[in-house]
């Protein structure tokens, strides 16, 4: 669950300190923060202050310091449960071992849509109700399954079920957790199925900010009674453009061409081999977004465009190695306004009913000022969200010379960065209620930033590394 931040928007040049900041605050920030307008935040923030209450969620269970852990999943002819617990208190995720009864899973599965569990492992034959336990990590981690078989013939008949897990501890604590839709069936194996009894829908749009992204994706969908393999690549997806509503010819833009911007190569496209099961009734998602910026590029005119996807899909390994028959479709999907203005970023955006705004402030010091870059998070939504960011090293931030540089998109080269060194990924999870607000920041003595690239004004961008890793303008100040 820990690892090491490997790029940043941007290089970081700068050697400067790292000081996190974070503070709660009152709900009623507005949506969105014209530029220049005073954004209400607390006027200091605090090394003193913590980071938001790490919460858990269907998978997690939070006991102070320690997460105990618990996943469910049924893929083939099993459900696999698994249990294990982390020690969080060094800021370093460590095993640690919460002793278990002899049996300690309890396995229940529900119909859709329905409370009354239909299966119980509690209630099944005891070869169902307590399956093999290993344990590893020297106890701090414990698996068992259940074979999909006998679950079945127990009592239930194939088809889509939740499934919830309860990990029974030594000292009398139950946790509980939950899983999404699972399907099951005695089937070892999906069904060879013909690529062409699918059905196929495609779908664009142009939505976010700063950059904006042009979203196509195609749904697959298994009209049949039986499960269906898909087998399919990393790029499984192309986008054309046309002008033209027939889509016919020539497209004007093609996805595979595009590139990042400055470079003379286009994105290469790594080799594994995916395999899902579609579910009957189920579908799966092909999505491929790409920025507004590369769709554009330096010769794409502003129009009216009809897009088109292609799907490729592999064909299935047979018993005896070789493989059936794969997919090559195109499907049309959809039509999208395209505009050739520029891109500037923003100081305050709304991503998924939460608003992020930013800004930088100077704050006087003991004969040397702090600068301080914030981002004010706040739920805008009616119900509570839960995101995750990375405890040591929430925000990112970078300085430049002006604020035309500021502004650009994509991210150019800053004159600084700080903090300088590499953050670490350790997905820290937090919850915030309706209407409720938390900031995040970094800070450095301006001194430092004085000495090593000089006095003068500079233009701040933030980079908040939670979900979704929100890019914002974070004002200005006059180093002196």
């Amino acid at each position: 669950m820990k690892g090491t931040l490997s790029k940043f928007v941007g290089s970081a040049v700068a050697a400067i300190a790292l000081l996190s900041c974070h503070q709660a605050v009152e709900p009623g920030l507005p949506g969105q923060t014209p530029t220049g307008a005073l954004i209400p935040f607390p006027d200091s923030i605090n090394r003193a202050n913590t980071l938001p209450p790490r919460t858990g969620d269907s998978a997690t269970v939070v006991l102070g310091d320690t997460l105990a852990v618990g996943l469910i999943g049924g893929a083939g002819k099993q459900i696999s449960v698994r249990f294990f617990a982390r020690d969080t208190a060094s800021g370093v995720l460590h095993p640690r071992i919460l002793p278990l009864t002899a049996c300690p899973f309890v396995v229940a599965l529900t119909r859709l849509g329905e409370a009354a569990v239909l299966w119980g492992s509690d209630r099944a034959a005891p070869a169902l109700r307590c399956p093999t336990v290993q344990r590893f990590l020297d106890g701090a981690e414990t698996d068992a399954a259940y074979d999909v078989s006998s679950v079945l013939g127990d009592s239930i008949p194939a088809g889509k079920y939740r499934a919830s897990l309860d990990v029974h501890a030594a000292d009398g604590r139950v946790f509980h957790y939950s899983s999404g839709v699972m399907y099951l069936t005695p089937l070892v194996e999906p069904s060879l199925v013909d690529y062409s009894l699918l059905e196929f829908k495609g779908s664009s749009a142009i939505a976010d900010v700063a950059p904006r992204y042009l979203n196509t994706s195609v749904v697959v969908r298994n009209p049949t009674a039986k499960p269906f393999g898909v087998d399919y690549g990393a790029c499984a997806v192309n986008v054309r453009l046309f002008k033209n509503a027939d889509r016919a010819g020539s497209p004007n833009w093609r996805s595979e061409y595009r590139r990042s911007p400055g470079s003379p190569y286009p994105y290469g496209c790594i080799l594994p081999l995916y395999i899902s099961t579609v579910a009957p009734g189920d579908s799966l998602v092909f999505p491929l977004n790409v920025p507004m910026y590369e769709v554009i590029g330096d010769s794409l005119p502003a129009g009216h465009y009809f897009v088109s996807a292609e799907i490729t899909l592999i064909g299935q390994q047979k018993a005896d190695g070789s493989n059936g028959p794969g997919l090559l479709k195109s499907v049309a999907a959809g039509e999208v306004d395209i505009v050739t203005e520029r891109d500037r970023l923003p100081p305050s955006r709304i991503t998924d009913s939460v608003t992020f705004t930013a800004t930088t402030r100077v704050i006087p010091g003991n004969g040397d000022d702090t600068l301080r870059t914030l981002v004010m998070v706040t739920n805008v939504s009616a119900r509570r969200l839960t995101m995750s960011i990375p405890a040591s090293c929430q925000v990112i931030a970078y300085a430049y010379r002006t604020a035309d540089l500021r502004d650009s998109v994509p991210m150019v080269q800053s004159t600084a960065t700080f903090p300088s060194s590499r953050c670490v990924a350790d997905n820290y999870p937090f919850a915030l209620e309706a209407g409720q607000s938390w900031v995040f920041g970094t800070q450095t003595p301006m001194s430092a930033i004085r000495g090593r690239f000089g006095a003068g004004h500079y233009w701040f961008t933030a980079w908040l590394l939670t979900t979704g890793q929100i890019l914002l303008a974070a004002g200005d100040a006059e180093v002196k």
